[in-house]
């Protein structure tokens, strides 16, 4: 799913001007407690799935995103120090679907 066609808090933005991203941008996350969520992801039949997420953190420290589905907590995404803002990388979170759609959720909880 394309993070710049799906739901998010305010705060938070659609840019392009760092080169790497796919669809139409991807989202600056604003601060603590600002969120996107993905509003119809295919669980498939159900069970485990794993969730990936790309992106750039040029800044100078790692940003936390507590990870929800369906509404329930099923863990932490640590988004590391990249290289700059167009050093594209991936965090993996190994979780359990639902069957058909689901909402996945990243909410801010450190900067």
């Amino acid at each position: 799913a394309e993070a710049d066609n799906n739901i998010m808090s305010e705060n938070m933005n659609i840019k392009s001007s760092n080169p790497g991203y796919s669809g139409t941008g991807y989202v600056d996350f604003g601060g603590v407690g600002t969120w996107l969520e993905f509003t119809s992801v295919d669980g498939g039949t159900g069970g485990e799935c794993q969730l990936q997420f790309k992106y750039a953190a040029g800044s100078e420290i790692n940003r936390a995103c507590d990870v929800s589905i369906n509404g329930q907590p099923v863990g932490t995404a640590i988004f590391n120090r990249t290289e700059d803002w167009s050093d594209w990388q991936h965090e993996v979170i190994q979780a359990t679907c639902q069957p058909g759609a689901n909402a996945i959720r990243l909410t801010v909880s450190s900067n």
